[in-house]
């Protein structure tokens, strides 16, 4: 039996395999991180700021930069105008959504959604508004209206 090899891959393409090894291995830490933050969002409030915990678009947001008057728990599925429309630097899988998004109305959004149905809409003064799906959603709004003072 005689054995003929085939002709070796040129360098180039070896060191196009390893460059897309790192580029997959990269993905799959940003996925592994996001679905860590996925169960373990926080958002810690004070009287002097809400900061969001989690994520790759964690924020610290300035409680004075809060409009308080606009403050709604929204149902995502009967609030059109809120309803995402498309991601603009974020994730979104089925039954999670989180970064920036623009809603249907146009505006901007950091979102942190897990729950449609109960969705807090917070806007600010800074041209965004925060959509956050919070386990009490009336407890976290009350004690959010205490700092509007």
């Amino acid at each position: 039996m005689d054995i003929f090899y085939i002709t070796p891959v040129s360098s180039r393409s070896l060191f196009f395999l390893g460059v897309l090894c790192v580029l997959m291995a990269i993905m799959f830490l940003l996925f592994a991180h996001s679905a860590y933050w996925s169960r373990n969002c926080q958002v810690h409030l004070s009287d002097k700021q809400l900061e969001i915990v989690g994520d790759l678009w964690s924020r610290v947001i300035k409680i004075d930069r809060v409009n308080f008057s606009n403050i709604q728990l929204l149902d995502l599925y009967k609030a059109d105008d809120y309803a995402l429309k498309f991601r603009t630097l974020g994730l979104r899988v089925p039954g999670y959504s989180s970064g920036w998004h623009r809603l249907r109305n146009g505006e901007k959004a950091l979102v942190y959604i897990t729950n449609r149905h109960e969705v807090i809409y917070i806007p600010t003064y800074d041209g965004y508004s925060l959509l956050l799906s919070i386990e009490n959603p009336n407890d976290f709004m009350s004690k959010l209206n205490e700092y509007s003072n």
